[in-house]
């Protein structure tokens, strides 16, 4: 099995419990326009540069890493999305290997869309 490996937010969820129960569907529904903003700023920011330059998003060849960038809900917990890639090769771009340097995408889509979240509701669900 491939090796997997990511980045993760941790959240204080009472803040999201609360809404939900105040507007049900409503965490879930915050927690999703975040991961899908995440997804779509990881795919738009791949460089058209392939190799590109390290410390820059990856070059887009076949688009296989590009295309299988996802965000969905978690399989078991409320309130809670993924995003991730679907090929093997995604964690070596992100943090490099021995032999390549990073080349970060979800990284700077996590910080560019953070940075768009109103700060009184990172404060109150950011640990």
């Amino acid at each position: 099995m491939a090796k997997r490996s990511g980045i993760a937010i941790k959240l204080n969820k009472a803040k999201l419990e609360e809404l939900e129960r105040e507007c049900p569907g409503r965490a879930d529904r915050v927690v999703q326009k975040i991961a899908q903003d995440v997804e779509a700023y990881a795919k738009d920011h791949m460089s058209a540069q392939s190799p590109s330059n390290p410390g820059d998003p990856p070059g887009v060849v076949s688009g296989d890493l590009k295309n299988t960038i996802i965000a969905e809900p978690h399989e078991s917990l409320p309130n809670t999305w993924v995003v991730r890639d679907g090929v093997i090769y995604g964690w070596m771009q992100e943090f490099g290997t021995v032999n390549m340097p990073e080349r970060p995408f979800f990284l700077p889509a996590i910080e560019a869309v953070a940075a768009d979240i109103p700060d009184e509701l990172l404060e109150s669900v950011v640990k």
